[in-house]
This record gives structure tokens, sequence and C-alpha cells, in this order.
């Protein structure tokens, strides 16, 4: 995987066709997104074994594979120091005007839930993250119908949850892209095996693994869970200087284990 700036193409697809948490609706909007809207009187199922609910709206919008909708998901930082999501799309359209409309192919809006609470609807390539909490926050797009069913395939949802840690105030928000790292792990080693950045950058760390990890970014305190031979994309400002090591913790059938396995390396700018 290569460096480079703006989109991490990773993501999480949910195989198993679910909806959010029983309450997620009641979170309030992000400036620059629509509040959670209502579409008539639907209950919610029992919680699945993911804690998510039976449904999201109304239902799910199946297109075959070859059709089907695709998301990656970025960040950068603009001139008001705001995290701003990139949702770059392939066989989708974002539509307003037709939003509550009839059903349009390749047409529609995203979903966006901050630590499994519906914020609200984009409606735009960009959408700026704000009153986020400091600490680990992560970030699940999912693109819908302009009749709010959840686009899917076979292989799953058109959707994308990345990893965000969102810094305290104190910390200097410079504006632009971030650098993203790809990162892939096999059989314990990781290609590269360090990243060199500067202070103050907006890193993002693409992670692809032959095995499921739990990675633990040391210093800057954060995990992220990898699936077995599938990605997922961490997103930082790298504000403190040091060599960071990430621990691997790996589960499977024969037990577990865990060692350092890649090093971030910050430099003063």
């Amino acid at each position: 995987m290569n460096e480079g700036r703006g989109v991490a193409k990773v993501g999480v697809l949910v195989v198993a066709l679910c909806g959010m948490p029983a309450g997620a609706e009641t979170g309030g909007p992000a400036r620059g997104a629509e509040p959670a809207h209502s579409h008539g009187a639907h209950g919610h199922g029992a919680p699945t074994a993911t804690g998510a609910d039976d449904h999201d709206h109304e239902g799910v919008h199946r297109v075959a594979a070859a059709q089907a909708p695709s998301l990656a998901l970025g960040v950068r930082i603009d001139t008001q120091g705001r995290f701003v999501l990139i949702l770059d799309t392939q066989d989708f359209q974002f539509s307003r005007e037709h939003a509550d409309g009839a059903h349009v192919d390749g047409e529609g809006h995203a979903h966006i839930y901050v630590d499994g609470v519906k914020l609200g609807r984009i409606y735009a390539r960009e959408h700026p993250l704000e009153g986020l909490e400091p600490g680990r926050r992560e970030v699940r797009v999912a693109l819908f119908t302009n009749d709010h069913r959840a686009y899917a395939s076979d292989a799953g949802r058109a959707e994308i949850t990345i990893v965000l840690l969102v810094p305290r105030p104190r910390v200097e928000m410079r504006a632009g892209d971030a650098v993203v790292h790809g990162v892939s792990i096999v059989e314990g080693r990781a290609t590269p095996p360090s990243v060199r950045v500067e202070q103050g950058d907006l890193v993002g760390l693409a992670w692809e693994s032959d095995v499921a990890r739990d990675l633990h970014l040391h210093g800057y305190d954060v995990e992220q869970h990898v699936a077995r031979g599938g990605s997922a994309a961490l997103y930082l400002v790298a504000h403190a200087s040091g060599r960071f090591p990430v621990a691997d913790h790996v589960s499977g059938d024969g037990g577990h284990g865990h060692h350092t396995v890649f090093h971030l390396e910050v430099y003063p700018r």
C-alpha cells in the first residue's frame, strides 16, 4: 500500500444487514447535516449479536454487486480547524432535491453515525464535523436511497467506518489533507515497519491484515480492530513527538499473543 493524501480506500462492510442500536435517532444533528427524520411508525426489532436492530428506516435496497454503489472515506482539516469528511463514491450521486421521493437507481444520500448515534443526513461530497468530544470516535457513513433504504449487495451494505482520534482543544489543528500511510500486516510483520511524520500532521493509517488483530497505538492510547483479511483506517493529529509503538494483539483458535509490530515516528516540525 502506498502513501497518499485525502481518502483511504478502506472501510468496513457489514455483511449482516442490520440497523443501528435502539435510540440511535435521538442524537442531535451535526452542523451541515440534516437531523434524523421519522418515516412512518415502525417498531425496532430485538438487538442482534452485534447490538444492532433488525433494520434502519424502511429496510434495504439490494442491487447486483456489479451495480452496487461504493464509498471511500477520507478526512481533512479546514481553515476553521474542523475535521471534514470526504466522501468519494462510485455509481452513486447525492440528491437533496429528490430526498423523500421515489427511488432512482444510484441516487440518494448518506447517513452519518458517531459512536453508534445517528447525527443526520449528508447530501454532499464534503461534510464538516463539529462538537465532537475529545477521544476515540467511531465514524460510520452509509449510503441510502431517496426513499430511505440502505444500499446493499451480496457483499454487504454500502457503508464505511473509520476511527478518528479527536484531540483536546489545546492542540493546534492546521488546515490540510491527511497524509495516508498504508500498512499491511502479514504473519506478524508490518510493511512498512514504521512511518515518519511531522508534528502537527493529520495522519491516516490504513491497515490491512491477514488475521484478526486488535492494534494499540501507545502514547496516543488508541485501539483499533482489523478483521481477518480486512482493512481499517485510523486518523489522528500527530501532536506529540516521539517514537510510538503499535502493539499487535492477535486472537484466534490457538490462543492469543501480543508484540510490537509497527512504529509511528513523529518528528518535531
